[in-house]
């Protein structure tokens, strides 16, 4: 089995993961990985084995406890496969580069005077979170952390937080879900913003509310309101903690 294929499953790479923080009983790992994932006993010793197998992990005997740890060339092959074809990738993205940078030399200079709004006080930064419902809490975080690598900011009884590249992604539980995830907009000072957007005509559905979340201690301000097409969205102004 190659080694990408034996790294293709979510339930093997975790193992990795955590065996790569130093050596683990197999006990250790059956109640992290199988906790996570919802997984038995026998399902973790099964990947534990093909991950024995074929060269990424080894076991030894510690009185009645079987110890596992990484190989040291466990990822070798992995390396050696990289390395045959970052060539042919880094050539291409040269390419790119020097293409996107003719493209941008030839486009047409950007007129100086900016949209009114840009910059005034109430301006809508980037988007800061991505707000989805979910049935099943423990399964989902297991999800997004374990099999789509997303960083674990915390959790609490009810929501799970994650890094998005930058974009915060909540998980909130409730069954049913909701059918659309809520889009929440930073800004820098609610008030203001809800001001000029109320002036805009957002219809905004209550007061400006403060909570807290499985991240901020301090807790944030936000406010949500509607689409055109009746889609959430919020603002959200986060306090200094």
């Amino acid at each position: 089995m190659h080694a990408f294929t034996v790294l293709a499953d979510p339930v093997r790479r975790r193992i990795v993961e955590v065996l790569a923080d130093g050596e683990r009983s197999a006990g250790d790992v059956v109640e992290v990985v199988g906790g996570e994932f919802g997984i038995s006993q026998s399902a973790v010793s099964q990947h534990l084995k093909v991950l024995r197998d074929h060269g990424f992990a080894r076991v030894r005997p510690v009185g009645a406890r079987r110890v596992y740890a990484l190989e040291p060339t466990a990822v070798d092959a992995v390396d050696r496969w990289l390395a045959g074809v970052r060539g042919f990738w880094a050539d291409r993205l040269d390419d790119l580069a020097a293409d996107v940078e003719g493209r941008s030399s030839a486009r047409p200079s950007e007129p100086s005077n900016s949209p009114e709004h840009v910059g005034a006080p109430g301006a809508l930064g980037p988007i800061a979170q991505v707000t989805r419902t979910v049935r099943d809490l423990a399964a989902s975080t297991a999800f997004y952390g374990s099999a789509l690598g997303l960083t674990h900011l915390g959790t609490d009884a009810s929501s799970a937080a994650f890094d998005a590249g930058g974009t915060r992604l909540l998980l909130t539980e409730r069954d049913p879900p909701a059918a659309e995830s809520i889009l929440t907009f930073a800004v820098e000072d609610l008030p203001a913003a809800v001001e000029r957007l109320r002036a805009a005509g957002v219809a905004f559905h209550d007061p400006p509310r403060h909570q807290h979340g499985p991240v901020d201690a301090a807790g944030e301000w936000s406010a949500s309101f509607d689409d055109p097409e009746g889609r959430p969205l919020a603002i959200v102004a986060r306090l200094a903690t």
